[in-house]
């Protein structure tokens, strides 16, 4: 994963990150793309949002957009609900 725009946001106390993924397969899952961020930015993944991925066809590349709040209560109060929820965790109840 390459890493080619990092701004800091302190208003809404985040870094907006935009990433390169080279692909070699198939799409990765929100959940390693979060899993991968926070280990590069060393961060727990419940703090990542990951907004965007965009899978350009023919190019072998993988474009990613996410935000990386600093505590939980500024990601509840900032990020938006349909974000938060589509990040959250899957259950054992909705893999069902």
């Amino acid at each position: 994963m390459e890493i080619t725009k990092n701004v800091e946001n302190k208003l809404f106390g985040r870094q907006e990150v935009k990433a390169v993924i080279e692909n070699t397969a198939a799409t990765p899952s929100r959940e390693s793309i979060k899993k991968d961020l926070a280990k590069q930015f060393k961060t727990e993944d419940n703090l990542v949002i990951v907004s965007e991925i965009k899978n350009n066809f023919g190019g072998g590349k993988i474009s990613v957009t996410a935000n990386i709040y600093e505590s939980e209560e500024l990601l509840n109060k900032n990020a938006k609900a349909h974000l938060i929820k589509r990040n959250a965790p899957k259950t054992e109840e909705a893999a069902e």
